[in-house]
């Protein structure tokens, strides 16, 4: 991993006052923005049809896409203001073809070079052209700093090859790397922004989204549509609250009419209008097995207590991950579920083939995770009425980092966050036996593994990606090193007539504003009853595949 370092910038005005203002002065500003937003109401109390308002806990430090280390507070905005070689359609891992700068694209045979044709006519806010020129400023100012080096290390250099065409050259292949072209940090920046002083981009930004800052204060964000934005969506703004207590967020979207809140209060259960909205993140609850422990190397001993831990953990959790990826992430149907009683079934008479533990099974978590004392309890209890012995313990400073170098323990609950939605990447880490102990817990050592891993091929060869994909979750499901358990949800309350929204696959707290429509609000009151689920229809043209 890339070895940290200080970032210098000049200070934005107010910034200072996001962390370090007392509540009253946070709420007197508040105040004032309740009040500018009354004007703005329509009849009934519905919130002006061309403004869409959201309130977030945190505002951000900086909107620079390429800041170091990133700071996720700015992605809503960084996500609409700015736009990217690529973008994933919503609740997937799966490249948008239709909505993304890049024309069209194809990967050399050895996986090293990418040759990219951009759309034309795409500007950037101050009226640059998305070009070639604009791609390599952005990859040599992403290039230059630990961001690039940390989310992109396998990227060497890039080559022009005409005003709308070039190529990006890695030094080895790397199939995650289309994955890495999808996030914040590889946001196009406008080569406007050379000559600029330090710390420009901290308060406004140079992106070629369809919206733009217009004012950036410590306790709220406005974006206004450009006005040479080439297809205009039925917003003029959008506009970000930041308020750090969640029952104030709550308070507030009812005194002022924001249609979506991020992370209500706790207990919140959502109302008829205003309903708890639960989105899957990609942060995935697994159980990890040390294959190094004699009990735990056999594997019937392996399944039944993942049957168990199923039992325990997953049957009525909310975004039950089933199979070994990610919900979402691969286009193949889960695995059927089978009821807890046939799971403890099935669990009791491999207990019965395989024998006791001699000794207690151990079964750490980590300290600062919320949910790990309960989890652990739940799965320790249900593992006791099989007759197993289990000691929990809580991975916490000196003492839990020796648990972990030294691999004494025998049972792991953990969550794990990808730094990339990429399933290829996702098996590597749990699967592949040259990653550390924090990549690859289980120790899981397989030679068909690894060769899968080796030879994982390039994104254009979805057959052949699929194809190694299953063969990589048939692996983990049989072998069973792990056992995936569910996503951790996030939780917004939202408007009902949003409903449909569906956020980011990776960053919940991302959702795709810019194609929001919020023409049922300009009727009051709210209808009856929630409208039925539609998909989403996007702007741009669907692309043609390379020939």
């Amino acid at each position: 991993m890339a070895t940290s370092c200080v970032v210098r910038r000049a200070n934005r005005p107010g910034a200072a006052a996001a962390s370090s203002a007392p509540f009253g002065s946070v709420l007197a500003t508040a105040l004032v923005f309740l009040a500018a937003s009354a004007a703005a109401l329509g009849v009934g109390g519905v919130a002006q049809a061309d403004v869409l308002r959201l309130i977030y806990p945190k505002a951000p430090t900086s909107l620079d896409p390429q800041l170091h280390p990133p700071d996720p507070a700015a992605w809503p905005v960084v996500m609409t203001a700015y736009r990217r070689l690529f973008d994933l359609k919503p609740g997937t891992a799966e490249l948008d073809n239709a909505n993304s700068v890049a024309y069209t694209y194809r990967v050399s045979d050895d996986g090293r070079v990418y040759t990219i044709v951009l759309r034309e006519g795409l500007t950037f806010s101050d009226g640059r052209p998305v070009d070639t020129a604009a791609a390599l400023f952005t990859f040599d100012r992403l290039m230059a700093g630990e961001t690039g080096r940390l989310y992109f290390p396998r990227l060497k250099s890039l080559e022009v090859v005409g005003p709308h065409t070039f190529r990006l050259i890695l030094d080895a292949p790397w199939p995650p790397f289309l994955a890495s072209l999808t996030t914040p940090m590889a946001s196009l920046i406008s080569p406007g922004l050379a000559g600029k002083p330090p710390g420009h981009l901290d308060a406004r930004t140079l992106g070629s989204g369809r919206f733009e800052v217009e004012a950036f204060k410590s306790d709220s964000l406005k974006l206004r549509i450009r006005p040479d934005s080439p297809s205009v969506p039925k917003l003029d703004r959008i506009e970000f609250l930041f308020e750090p207590d969640p029952a104030r967020r709550l308070e507030l979207m009812d005194q002022a009419q924001a249609h979506l809140v991020s992370g209500p209060p706790q207990g919140f259960a959502g109302t008829e209008n205003r309903p708890l909205v639960l989105t899957p993140s990609c942060e995935t609850r697994f159980l990890a097995f040390n294959l190094v422990r004699p009990y735990l190397k056999l594997r019937g001993v392996r399944e039944a207590l993942g049957l168990l831990a199923d039992a325990a953990l997953r049957a009525e959790a909310p975004f039950p991950v089933q199979g070994f990826f990610p919900t979402g992430w691969v286009p193949w149907a889960a695995p059927a579920v089978r009821p807890p009683e046939e799971l403890e079934k099935r669990a009791a008479e491999l207990l019965a083939q395989m024998g006791p533990s001699r000794a207690p099974l151990s079964l750490v978590y980590r300290y600062e995770d919320v949910e790990g004392r309960p989890d652990a309890e739940k799965l320790a209890a249900k593992l006791r009425e099989h007759g197993l012995t289990v000691n929990l313990i809580a991975l916490q400073g000196a003492y839990g980092r020796g648990i972990l170098e030294k691999a004494d323990w025998d049972l792991m609950l953990d969550w794990r966050r990808p730094a990339l939605p990429s399933p290829e990447m996702w098996a590597g880490g749990f699967l592949d036996s040259r990653a550390s102990i924090v990549g690859n817990p289980a120790g899981f050592s397989s030679g068909e593994a690894d060769r899968l891993i080796a030879e994982f091929p390039s994104p254009d060869q979805q057959a052949e990606r699929v194809r190694i994909l299953r063969q990589l979750e048939r692996l983990a499901l049989e072998q069973t090193p792990y056992v995936m358990l569910r996503l951790r949800p996030a939780a917004f309350v939202v408007d009902r007539r949003l409903e449909n929204l569906r956020p980011h696959p990776m960053w919940p707290d991302v959702w795709p504003l810019d194609s929001v429509n919020l023409d049922p609000f300009k009727a009051a009151p709210p209808p009856a009853l929630p409208e039925p689920e539609k998909v989403m229809d996007f702007d741009e043209p669907v692309a043609e595949p390379w020939e």
